[in-house]
């Protein structure tokens, strides 16, 4: 009787031993998967794009002919703006404006879009 048991328990730890082994290699299969699908999803992303392009921001004085949408035409990105309204509410957003009205002299902070380092 207790070598039958004894058996039972030995052949019990071989299947949790084996059961836990699976688990590990499907781990680290799933875990491989996971790593190699989001670096081509990156990788493609950034393929289907050409170069990432980054948010900055700049100062700028307002000169005596500057208008919001003038300054729209200037540093908006089509890419990123459905419109140079939609652009224009940001830079109001941003500036806390309550309306469209700039006055000479002011300065606004101007979101833009670039490829490269801050360079405006």
């Amino acid at each position: 009787m207790s070598e039958r048991r004894i058996r039972n328990n030995r052949l019990k730890r071989q299947r949790e031993c084996r059961r836990n082994r699976t688990l590990c290699v499907l781990a680290a299969c799933l875990s491989l998967l996971f790593v190699f699908s989001t670096d081509s999803f990156l990788a493609s992303a950034s393929e289907h794009s050409g170069q990432t392009a980054c948010k900055y921001y700049t100062s700028i004085r307002i000169q005596e002919d500057d208008t919001l949408y003038s300054i729209a035409g200037t540093y908006m990105d089509k890419q990123h703006y459905a419109s140079e309204e939609a652009y224009i509410k940001e830079l109001c957003r941003i500036n806390f404006l309550e309306d469209e009205m700039i006055r000479t002299g002011m300065y606004l902070i101007v979101p833009y879009y670039d490829t490269a380092p801050a360079s405006r």
